[in-house]
């Protein structure tokens, strides 16, 4: 999770835009604590468990996400 969070973050970095990025681990723990560590390129906000996710989605560009129904 954290390499992949890191070469998005990366990539994105580069972009005129200034994006930012999110990651959302929910009630993993161990999701949440391996992107924490580390420096980021870009301005990086690492959330647990949230029950907002519909406002998270609908201020997404881009959506980085497992698949299956729960998605």
């Amino acid at each position: 999770m954290r390499t992949l969070a890191h070469a998005v973050a990366q990539q994105l970095s580069e972009h005129l835009a200034a994006p930012q990025l999110v990651v959302i681990a929910g009630r993993n723990p161990r999701l949440y604590h391996q992107p924490t560590a580390g420096h980021w390129p870009l301005p990086a906000t690492i959330l647990g468990f949230v029950t907002n996710m519909t406002d998270w989605l609908s201020v997404s560009d881009l959506l980085i996400s497992k698949t299956g129904p729960g998605a």
